[in-house]
């Protein structure tokens, strides 16, 4: 191209001079992109860092149940879908849009830093308001939603604000838009995956959530001076590089696709429609390989990055071709049915991943891919989940290029469509990309809180997680049709193509497809061998119930929770039986009822056990109504605990529970809850023990249990935190239980007698433990002689939750050595 006649330099020494400044600036120019996806995958690392820190952070406030998680996570994708819209008013008045990127990146760290310590002072106000509000779901849900806006809403929405504002900055220069965007896109969300895997296996487990969080915000604070920077950079030679437009922003003037502006308005539809399917494949996904896997925050880390990664790829692989001049719309709406179809096929992939996992192991290359668990749980994702993720992420730019980068107007275009004349799409007077960009991207990310909602609230409850894929994979299609009707508006078709023939045979093809689709959680339980008695998908996790010949067991997700054996019944009954015997004979003990608090009900063995006693009035609080369900099935070991007079059973979190609740009790034990389990440091950590003590009436004991087959420095880490948290504890079965108390005391032989020959003489006497001799023979060691065991060390804290991220903790494998302890139980009983 030649300069105009009128611009032209004057002499040949000013030509001289404009030639290497030009050339730099073109230099300079091509660098941006390159820079721009090096610090775009970093604000996405410490995207993710803050949606897992900041989660964790706010369900210690609010608690663990499926509707205070959902509401946490409607207000943190609130925020980014508020700083889109915002950002889209904006964008494209922006001069230097780079800067305004780097500020926002400098106001992200700088307003993350804050939230620990906001966190902290929420957790006050929280227990403060909640005596005086209506405890109903929906009023408890907007306090919720609103307190946590007031910490995330800053912090989300400058995070919303940064893809239209960085994509616009790439435009600036009048670059390609398609290539652009599907690129930061993949940098970002693989950002997320590197972001979910640092924090998820080694930053939370190795220096706590606190220092994460800081991590994250000195993260953004670099990109946003290193985008300033650049910004400045780039400005030294801002004439010069104007002076030519590039190569690649002529060729994307040139194939800048313009379509009708009633397609403009279905895209925007497509975005939020697109946002709901793909949060709710994510959801049942993530449900139902939890089946497959011990539920460890590993395993949830790799579902995560597994999702993570195959949209990534997705955009990835099609930013080469995505400026090519083809009908987009008709690319769009078959991507749209393949992520339907694939959607679909994944049933068919879980329902037999058992065979296919076997097969796998036989292989010759493949045998080590299913070896170990994290492998194995990788291999089960990547199956199931990246292809249906691989089509998300390539649909993603394409549709926004579509909506951002169209021109629209009435005038015809070469390729027989329509267009809107006076917007455009290439970064020059008039632009509505920053201002579209922003748009759809708040659309989809309101389509994405619908899907989690409605997925976690209706359809897994309702019609279960195998229709529901169903339903996304129909919503899907419907998505598709509607991007055909545009793509082929004006193109002549042959009657066996038109729309009017294509809906119907789709229908009845789906409806085939549905049909051969195969019962996924018959042949997913057909590997235990036993049947299903009852299972329920509900809101907190699916419960299923085997019949086995002799033993009926019952699974929470993939997790065996309790049977019938007499082992296992005789297990769970002593959690609830010592601590009823043994508790100081003190006021409330002596006179009156004891007031029991049991935190998880399981098979329910545990609370039944304490149901039995004479004046024992149980509140036990349970996570799940589907367990509550599911223990009715037990009834013949638990002692009909459900149903008991004097038992009431609240669906809550059982942390939450005591942070809220101002009872005391005489009694507090909890069904044994395995510490390696996604969640359990809330019930592990040294607060959790400290609101127990809290509640604890003046002769009170807590009983808690400790799996002693765990290698020793787990072990140690579980028991130090617990001794760190009470005054006073004994030692029990073998250092499986222990007994916690505000204050020494000893065992009163004569309470304890009779006690034994109480109400629950019989159920002692069928558990193994009808004198009192048999149970002062359960003791283990006094509260010295643990102190002096233990020795100091890390305990787990809300900050530091080993137990949860436990392979930051040492690899050995051996059991703790407890043969070292007395076991003398005059030491503790007269």
């Amino acid at each position: 191209m030649t300069a105009p006649a009128s611009t032209a330099p004057a002499t040949a020494s000013a030509r001289a001079a404009v030639l290497p400044t030009a050339a730099t600036g073109r230099v300079r120019q091509s660098l941006l992109l390159p820079v721009l996806l090096a610090l775009f995958f970093g604000s996405g690392v410490s995207g993710l860092i803050y949606e897992l820190v900041w989660l964790r952070h706010l369900t210690l406030v609010f608690g663990v149940t499926v509707y205070a998680v959902s509401t946490v996570l409607s207000a943190f994708m609130g925020g980014l879908a508020l700083g889109g819209f915002l950002a889209s008013r904006v964008a494209d008045r922006i001069a230097r849009p780079l800067r305004a990127y780097g500020v926002l990146e400098i106001g992200i760290g700088l307003s993350a830093l804050l939230t620990p310590p906001a966190f902290g002072l929420l957790q006050e106000v929280y227990r403060g308001l909640y005596p005086a509000l209506p405890h109903d779901l929906t009023s408890l849900s907007l306090v919720r939603f609103i307190l946590a806006c007031v910490i995330l809403l800053v912090p989300t929405t400058l995070m919303g604000a940064t893809l239209p504002i960085v994509v616009r900055s790439t435009l600036s220069r009048r670059a390609s838009l398609g290539t652009n965007l599907s690129l930061l896109y993949a940098s970002n969300t693989a950002g997320g995956i590197t972001g979910a895997y640092l924090a998820g296996f080694i930053l939370i487990g190795s220096i706590g959530v606190r220092a994460t969080t800081v991590t994250a915000a000195a993260i953004n604070v670099a990109v946003g001076i290193a985008a300033i920077a650049l910004d400045w950079w780039l400005a030294q030679d801002d004439g010069a590089a104007e002076a030519r437009p590039s190569a690649a922003a002529e060729k994307h003037s040139q194939v800048a696709q313009s379509i009708p502006s009633g397609a403009l308005r279905w895209l925007l539809v497509a975005f939020f429609l697109s946002g709901f399917a793909s949060l709710g494949y994510q959801v049942i996904w993530t449900r139902i390989l939890a089946i497959f896997f011990e539920a460890t925050t590993y395993a949830f880390t790799v579902i995560l990055c597994t999702f993570l990664l195959g949209i990534a790829a997705g955009s990835y692989l099609i930013s080469p071709v995505i400026n090519r001049r083809v009908n987009w719309l008709f690319v769009a709406a078959i991507l749209e049915w393949a992520i339907g179809f694939t959607a679909l096929v994944s049933i068919a992939v879980i329902a037999r991943m058992p065979q296919i996992v076997e097969t796998l192991r036989v292989m010759p290359l493949l045998e080590h891919a299913v070896s170990g668990e994290q492998r194995l749980t990788a291999v089960m994702c990547f199956l199931t989940i990246i292809p249906t993720t691989l089509i998300l992420g390539a649909a993603f730019p394409i549709i926004m290029k579509l909506y951002a980068g169209a021109q629209a107007g009435v005038a015809a275009q070469d390729d027989g469509t329509e267009g809107v004349a006076g917007e455009s799409a290439d970064g020059g007077e008039g632009s509505v990309v920053g201002r579209r960009l922003g748009r759809a991207y708040a659309a989809n990310v309101c389509g994405s809180i619908a899907g989690s909602w409605v997925s976690g609230f209706v359809l897994i409850p309702i019609i279960g997680t195998h229709t529901s894929i169903i339903l996304l994979a129909g919503a899907n299609v419907l998505i598709g049709l509607g991007l055909l009707r545009y793509a082929l508006a004006d193109a002549r078709l042959p009657r066996f193509a038109r729309p009017r023939t294509l809906v119907p045979a789709g229908l009845v093809l789906a409806a085939g497809a549905i049909a051969l689709t195969p019962d996924m959680y018959a042949a997913v339980f057909a590997r235990f061998g036993d049947r299903v008695l009852w299972y329920e998908e509900g809101l907190e996790q699916t419960v299923t119930v085997l019949q086995g010949p002799q033993v009926r067991r019952m699974y929470l997700n993939g997790w065996h929770q309790a049977n019938d054996t007499p082992a296992m019944v005789g297990f769970h009954s002593l959690i609830g039986h010592l601590p009823m015997l043994v508790q100081p004979t003190g006021s409330g003990a002596a006179s009156g009822e004891r007031r029991v608090l049991v935190v998880g009900l399981g098979g329910g063995a545990t609370a039944g056990a304490a149901s039995v006693y004479e004046r024992a009035q149980l509140t036990v609080v349970e996570l799940s109504p589907s367990v509550v369900r599911g223990a009715r099935l037990f009834s013949h070991v638990n002692h009909n605990v459900v149903d008991a007079p004097n038992v009431r059973v609240f669906t809550d979190d059982g942390r939450n529970y005591l942070l809220l609740a101002s009872d005391k009790y005489d009694v507090i034990m909890a069904d044994a809850i395995r510490p390696h389990a996604a969640g359990s440091a809330a019930l592990y950590s040294l607060e959790y023990y400290q609101l127990a003590k809290a509640a604890l009436a003046e002769d009170g004991v807590m009983v808690q249990w400790i799996d002693n087959q765990i290698p020793e420095a787990q072990y140690r880490i579980l028991l130090r935190t617990f001794l760190e948290a009470f005054p006073y504890i004994t030692a029990w079965a073998d250092g499986g239980l222990f007994i916690a108390s505000h204050r020494p005391y000893q065992i009163d032989r004569a309470a304890l007698r009779d006690r034994v020959e109480g109400a629950a003489r019989a159920t002692l006497a069928a558990d193994g433990i009808g004198s009192v001799d048999s149970v002062l023979g359960l003791f283990t060691a006094t509260d010295a002689e643990l102190r002096a065991w233990v020795g100091p060390g890390a305990i787990i804290t809300d900050d530091h939750p080993y137990n949860e991220f436990f392979r930051s903790l040492p690899s050995e494998k051996t059991p703790p050595n407890l043969s070292g302890f007395k076991r003398d139980s005059s030491q503790v009983a007269r």
